[in-house]
């Protein structure tokens, strides 16, 4: 006969649905940002959010199949198994997710005419630096228009480049690294 525990039971239901409705905002997101569009609030973007969903859902998972197997009498030895196993695994990816992240700078610009509103955002990891121009579509998304790449140099960290509005878009001369200057042009959104 089955015995269930009603209140590991309940937190088993709450860990699922915590799960379930944090799964759907990754998938929402990665779905948009996959189509080009990237969500902007504050200083916080698409990438931001996906990590932390991620990074969520790794330890909700852990917690999440401990209560399941708690809530069972036939299952608490998996229980305890998932919990001095699954759980601080969980936890440790959890943690890896949200610490190797690309360290990231950026920048709001508005074109002259004031029609248009560009964000650059730069990203560094280990001894790779790159970017990429997005123009806001509203006030809480923006949309691709371009990249560039460096040679391990962080051109907005040390503001190292120049902007030429242009009627349709604008030219970003940029330090490359090792005595490189690169040139990008941009294109705003039709």
């Amino acid at each position: 006969m089955k015995v269930t525990y009603p209140k590991l039971w309940l937190s088993f239901k709450i860990c699922g649905i915590c799960f379930a409705v944090i799964l759907v905002v990754y998938a929402v997101v990665s779905i948009l940002e996959n189509n080009g569009t990237i969500l902007i609030f504050g200083n916080i973007i698409s990438v931001d959010i996906l990590d932390f969903c991620l990074s969520l859902m790794c330890t909700l998972f852990g917690v999440t199949l401990t209560l399941l197997l708690f809530s069972f009498d036939k299952t608490k030895l998996l229980g305890v198994l998932t919990l001095g196993l699954l759980v601080p695994l969980c936890v440790i990816m959890s943690l890896i997710t949200l610490y190797f992240n690309p360290d990231r700078d950026s920048v709001a610009l508005t074109s002259p005419d004031g029609q248009h509103e560009i964000v650059i955002i730069e990203n560094s990891f280990l001894f790779g630096c790159w970017g990429g121009f997005y123009e806001k579509t509203s006030s809480c998304t923006m949309e691709l228009i371009g990249q560039y790449g460096t040679d391990d140099f962080c051109v907005l960290n040390f503001e190292n480049y120049e902007i030429n509005w242009q009627a349709d878009g604008f030219e970003f001369e940029y330090y490359y690294g090792n005595g490189v200057y690169k040139t990008e042009s941009v294109k705003y959104l039709k």
